[in-house]
This record gives C-alpha cells, structure tokens and sequence, in this order.
C-alpha cells in the first residue's frame, strides 16, 4: 500500500470510528503520527477532508461557534462497506 493510500485509509477510518466527535486536521495528523506513526502535514489532511466531502462520501456539520468540525459519512453503508461491520460491537 502507498503512503498517500495509507493516510487516506487511516483518515476514513477514523472519521467513521468517530462519526459525529469534533475535530480538525492539526488534531487528526497529531494522531496519526503519535498513535500510527504515520507523519503527515495537517495541510494534507484538510485537502482529504474536502475532497471526502466534496465525493459525498462524508458530509461536514457545519458549526459556526467552534472550530473544530464533525464529520459524518453519507450513509452507514459506507461505515459497513469500509469495516465489513462494526468491529467493535460486531453488528450492522
């Protein structure tokens, strides 16, 4: 697997294991470097973050007192074709 594909597999991942908690790029790159160990700038994350929204896959809340955002995906479909199911609860 490439880097790029790594990071981009990592991000939705997370975004579905999160669906719904606030956060923003600076927060998802420190992630992934310090629980991954995957360095990226938090640059490239906002550019895979619009463009996940901008392909409908994920929709972003848009909140205007916060900085932070939530993510969530389109449908739960894509939670189950991404995860084969929920891996922590072993339901969908």
């Amino acid at each position: 697997m490439g880097r790029k594909t790594e990071v981009l597999s990592e991000l939705t991942d997370d975004l579905c294991y999160s669906v719904g908690s606030l956060t923003n790029a600076t927060k998802i790159a420190n992630t992934l470097q310090t629980v991954k160990g995957i360095r990226v700038d938090s640059g490239t994350i906002a550019s895979y973050l619009t463009y996940l929204s901008e392909s409908f896959l994920f929709c972003q809340a848009k909140r205007y007192d916060v900085k932070e955002k939530k993510y969530f995906p389109i449908r739960q479909n894509i939670i189950a074709a991404i995860f084969g199911g929920c891996r922590r609860c072993g339901s969908f």
